[in-house]
């Protein structure tokens, strides 16, 4: 039986208890009728404590007309109680995972695989549709990535089938962050994280941006996802005080000082980006070709570098794939953030024209990987190194070990910015030739970032199965 039901149970004996004390033996037996077919309905194992309640339902009646003494009432609630308690082990949870775009939802897969692993949790991943917006910033067109987006150890539930509200599950796991406060896309508004933090006992959001720094920190701790989740998961103990000191600044008035919703845990960002293996990740044929025994460089553009410089980035953005496309040596596995072309159509669409034309070029030349699919750590995996714009995907490439260098995108000369210590590349002179030849040559080797430092917590690919453990121990433990 799940345990939201067991709790249901114990919760209305308690109500016909307290009715029973009244004598008000009608209403009790009104309450007896209700939770003899909730049980039934619930759990067919519970034949035990159906019989008892419907012999508690005669008793009350013999009682309400003076046949029998009502002393007798006591031991039969508690006769019920123990039985229910027996007849409903094990105390099943019940665990949603809401995911809208396949691409980001390594920010809870490995919590979901923990759950799923787990005989007493029945775990459901839900991918939802998401909405884009048009040029006013208002809804326009409706995606849904099904079951073919996610990897063989996910079992997808479709999400017209699984009724929240109703069905209620004891967790919910969610990476959205923003609800309607974004001027690209929302997830369906059904799924807002304050329509579902009333719809569990515990909604827990897991940031899909992973950082070690304080820099994403003002933006997402007061984005509804913080908000109105129970519980927000950080990777490190320093986010976690800054999320927690900036939601209280913000939000102390509100609802008075909070201590306890910001929970450093790890991230499964990083367990799928260690566990991540080659041959889970097959090539297409045309791939394969390409790559043959090259090395392989993974190129990310982001969103806020093309924002922040416009035509300047765009220039650039040619700079770097023909810099690229001028080796027979090295390919470059080209990876766009998956709503960059959708942000030139909603905040800059002048500049659409020349990104679409871009990389219509870059594939007709097909001199390189033009990868706008949503695996992520098939990049990752594939790639000898890292080389682009700042975004939470270099902290993945630098826990396992592979060398990285940003990309200095407010110029069109090839100066690069330097990396930072550890395992990034480190020059200020440097140009992204010389570092595809160090990646070539083998000169830079690979070096695992030092967790301990950096504060990374469970950095060692755990951090799912712990997070899980930590929501499941929550749930257990509410009354």
């Amino acid at each position: 039986m799940r345990l939201y039901h067991y709790k249901q149970i114990v919760e209305v004996l308690r109500t016909i208890k307290q009715i029973q004390s009244a004598g008000l033996y009608a209403d009790c037996q009104e309450a007896v009728e209700v939770l003899t077919t909730f049980v039934s309905d619930i759990d067919a194992n519970c034949k035990k404590t159906v019989e008892l309640l419907e012999m508690y339902y005669e008793t009350l009646n013999k009682v309400s007309i003076g046949e029998a003494d009502y002393s007798c009432l006591a031991e039969q609630i508690n006769r019920i109680s123990k039985s229910i308690e027996i007849e409903s082990q094990p105390h099943k949870i019940e665990a949603v995972f809401i995911t809208h775009r396949a691409s980001m939802s390594d920010s809870i897969e490995s919590i979901y695989l923990a759950a799923k692993a787990d005989p007493d949790c029945d775990a459901f991943w839900i991918p939802v549709p998401h909405i884009m917006h048009n040029l006013e910033g208002k809804p326009d067109i409706v995606h849904f990535e099904g079951a073919e987006h996610y990897g063989k150890g996910i079992d997808v539930t479709q999400w017209q089938e699984y009724d929240i509200k109703a069905r209620h599950p004891d967790i919910i796991f969610t990476f959205n962050a923003y609800d309607s406060f974004n001027g690209v896309s929302s997830i369906h508004p059904d799924y807002y994280s304050e329509i579902l933090c009333d719809q569990t006992d515990l909604l827990i959001y897991i940031p899909y941006y992973v950082d070690i720094d304080d820099g994403s920190a003002d933006g997402y701790s007061q984005l509804p996802g913080c908000v109105y989740s129970h519980k927000t998961i950080l990777s490190t103990n320093k986010m976690r005080d800054i999320y927690s000191q900036r939601f209280n600044q913000r939000y102390e008035k509100i609802l008075g000082k909070i201590n306890d919703k910001f929970i450093a845990l790890g991230s499964p960002k990083y367990d799928k980006a260690i566990n991540a293996k080659r041959e889970d990740y097959e090539l297409p044929s045309r791939w394969k070709e390409l790559v043959d025994k090259k090395k392989i460089i993974s190129y990310i553009s982001s969103i806020g570098p093309s924002l922040e410089t416009r035509n300047t980035y765009l220039g650039k953005l040619r700079s770097i794939l023909k810099t690229f496309q001028k080796r027979d040596d090295v390919i470059v596995w080209w990876r766009p953030h998956p709503l960059l072309e959708s942000s030139f159509r909603a905040l800059v669409p002048d500049l659409l024209p020349e990104y679409q034309k871009i990389v219509a070029d870059f594939i007709s030349e097909d001199r390189g990987i033009y990868d706008d699919t949503s695996e992520l750590h098939r990049a990752i995996v594939w790639g000898d190194g890292f080389y682009g714009d700042w975004s939470s995907l270099v902290l993945l490439y630098q826990i396992t070990g592979k060398p990285v260098m940003l990309a200095d995108t407010t110029t069109l000369l090839e100066r690069l910015k330097p990396g930072l210590s550890d395992c990034r590349y480190e020059s200020e002179t440097d140009t992204l030739s010389n570092y595809i030849d160090g990646i070539v040559n083998g000169k830079l080797q690979r070096r695992i970032l030092k967790n301990e430092e950096k504060g990374i917590i469970n950095a060692d690919g755990t951090a799912g199965k712990v997070i899980y453990e930590y929501a499941k121990e929550i749930i257990l433990n509410i009354d």
